[in-house]
C-alpha cells in the first residue's frame, strides 16, 4: 500500500513540475510587461494595468472553453484509441479558430468598453492601441492552447515547459525592442508590450505545431494526416463540456476582481495592500493549479482504460497533496509575512495592512489548493456541469455577498473582504471534493459489479 501511494505521487509529480514552471513563465511575461512599463511613465503603467484587466478575463474564458480538450484526449489515450485522438484534434483546431476570431474581434472593438466606463481620453488611446495589438495574436494563442492541451492530456508536459520558458525570454527581448525602440524599431511605449505579446503568441503556436508535426512521439495519432471540415456534432458536444469549465474559471477570477473593486472604494492603501497579497497568493496558486492539470490528465487516462478505482485513488491522493502543499505555503505566510511584503513595498502603513491580509490568505490556502485540485480531478472525469454550478453558488452566491457584508456593511474593512474570499473558497473546496467522492464511488461500484458478473 505504501509503495502504491509513492508510485502514484511520483507519476503525478512528473507531470506537475513542468506544468508549474510553464505557468510561472506565463505569469513572468505579465510581470515583465508591468516592470518595463513602469520604467516609461505612470500613464504607460496604468494603460498596461487597465488593458490587462480587460484582456485577462477574456483570455481566461477562452482558456476555460478549451480546457475540456485535455480530459477528452486523456480518455482516448487511456483507451488506446489513437486514431480518435487525431480526429478530435482536427475538430479542436476548428474550435480554436472560431474562438480566436471572436476574441480578435472583441479586442479590436475594446474601445467601446473604455468609452462606456468613462476612461480618461489620454489613457483610453494607449489602452485601445494596446488591445488592438493584442488582437492580432489572439487566434494564435487559441491554436497554441490546442497543441498544449493535447500534449497535456497525453501526459507530455516537458515540451510545454520548454516552449513557455523560451516564450518568456522572447517576451522580455521583444518588450525592450518594441517599448523602448531598438535595432531600428520605433519606440511604441506601452503599446509595444501588446505587440511583443503577439509576437510571443505567434512564436509559441508555430514552434509547438512544428514539434507536433516532426516529433515521432505524435506520428501514431495522425494529427495532420488529412483535412477535416467542422463536425458540428463534435463541436457542440465539446462546447457542452467546456462552457461550465469556462464559467468556473471566470467565476473564481471575477470573485477576486470584484473584491478588488470593493477594496478600491476603501482607499489607496487598502487597494495597494490587497494587490500585494493577491500577487503573492497568485504565484503560490500556480502549484495546486499545475497539480490540478496533472490530475485531469492522469484521471482521464485511467477512466479511458476503465480503471475507475485507480482514478478515484489518484484524485483523492492529489487533493490531499494539494492541501498539504498549500499548508506549507500558508505557514510561510504566517511566520514570515514581513519578509514577503518587504519585496513589494517599504511603506509602513501599506506593510501593516498587507501583513494582516496575508494572515487571511494563509487561512484559505489549504481550501484553495483543495478546490483547484478537485476541479481538475472532476475535469478528468468530464464532469463539468455540476462543478460549474457549484462555483457560481460558492463564489458569487456566498463569497462575494459575505465580502460585501463583512467588509462594507459590517465595518470590518479589508479584513472582512478577505473573509468573504475565505468563505467562498472553503465552500467550493468542500462541495467539489464531495462531488468527486460521490461520482467516483458510484462509477467504481458499477465497474466492480460488472467484473463480478463477468467472473461469475
Amino acid at each position: 500500500m505504501t509503495y502504491r501511494w509513492i508510485r502514484e505521487l511520483k507519476a503525478t509529480a512528473v507531470l506537475t513540475l513542468p506544468l508549474m514552471i510553464g505557468h510561472l513563465s506565463h505569469m513572468g511575461m505579465g510581470f515583465t510587461d508591468t516592470l518595463m512599463a513602469g520604467r516609461l511613465s505612470a500613464l504607460d503603467l496604468a494603460a498596461v494595468a487597465l488593458a490587462n484587466s480587460i484582456w485577462l478575463p477574456l483570455w481566461l474564458f477562452v482558456l476555460g472553453l478549451m480546457l475540456g480538450i485535455s480530459p477528452t484526449v486523456a480518455q482516448w489515450f487511456g483507451a488506446k484509441q489513437w486514431c480518435e485522438i487525431g480526429v478530435f484534434f482536427r475538430q479542436a483546431l476548428w474550435l480554436a479558430i472560431f474562438l480566436g476570431v471572436i476574441l480578435h474581434v472583441t479586442l479590436q472593438e475594446a474601445h467601446v468598453f473604455l468609452v462606456w466606463f468613462g476612461v480618461d481620453s489620454s489613457l483610453w488611446e494607449i489602452t485601445a492601441d494596446y488591445l488592438y495589438a493584442l488582437s492580432w495574436g489572439a487566434p494564435f494563442t487559441a491554436l497554441w492552447l490546442v497543441g498544449r492541451l493535447t500534449s497535456e492530456g497525453m501526459g507530455h508536459t516537458r515540451v510545454i515547459m520548454y516552449v513557455q520558458l523560451a516564450a518568456l525570454c522572447i517576451n522580455a527581448l521583444a518588450d525592450y525592442v518594441f517599448m523602448f525602440g531598438a535595432w531600428g524599431m520605433p519606440a511604441y511605449g506601452a503599446v509595444g508590450a501588446g505587440w511583443s505579446t503577439t509576437v510571443v503568441m505567434l512564436f509559441s503556436a508555430l514552434v509547438y505545431f512544428l514539434y507536433l508535426c516532426r516529433s515521432q512521439r505524435y506520428q501514431r495519432y495522425g494529427l495532420f494526416e488529412k483535412f477535416d471540415w467542422p463536425d458540428w456534432r463534435v463541436l457542440f458536444s465539446q462546447l457542452r463540456l467546456n462552457i461550465p469549465i469556462g464559467v468556473a474559471v471566470v467565476m473564481e477570477a471575477s470573485l477576486f476582481g470584484g473584491v478588488a473593486l470593493l477594496m478600491g472604494g476603501l482607499g489607496t492603501v487598502p487597494l495597494a495592500a490587497h494587490q500585494i497579497a493577491v500577487n503573492y497568493v497568485s504565484m503560490m496558486f500556480m502549484i495546486p493549479m499545475s497539480l490540478g492539470s496533472a490530475l485531469t490528465a492522469r484521471i482521464g487516462q485511467a477512466v479511458g482504460a476503465g480503471q475507475f478505482n485507480k482514478a478515484r485513488y489518484i484524485g483523492m491522493l492529489g487533493m490531499f497533496s494539494g492541501a498539504l502543499l498549500m499548508t506549507f505555503s500558508g505557514l510561510i505566510m504566517v511566520f514570515f509575512p514581513e519578509v514577503i511584503v518587504s519585496v513589494y513595498t517599504r511603506d509602513a502603513i501599506v506593510t501593516e495592512l498587507a501583513v494582516s491580509l496575508l494572515f487571511f490568505a494563509a487561512l484559505f490556502q489549504i481550501w484553495d489548493g483543495v478546490q483547484v485540485c478537485a476541479a481538475g480531478a472532476l475535469r478528468g472525469l468530464k464532469d463539468t456541469a455540476i462543478p460549474g454550478l457549484i462555483t457560481v453558488v460558492a463564489y458569487w452566491g456566498v463569497g462575494f455577498p459575505c465580502a460585501w457584508f463583512l467588509g462594507l456593511q459590517h465595518g470590518m474593512g479589508p479584513e472582512g473582504l478577505w473573509m468573504g474570499l475565505l468563505a467562498g473558497l472553503f465552500l467550493a473546496s468542500i462541495l467539489l471534493s464531495l462531488r468527486f467522492y460521490r461520482v467516483t464511488r458510484y462509477n467504481a461500484a458499477v465497474v466492480d459489479k460488472r467484473l463480478e458478473v463477468s467472473r461469475g
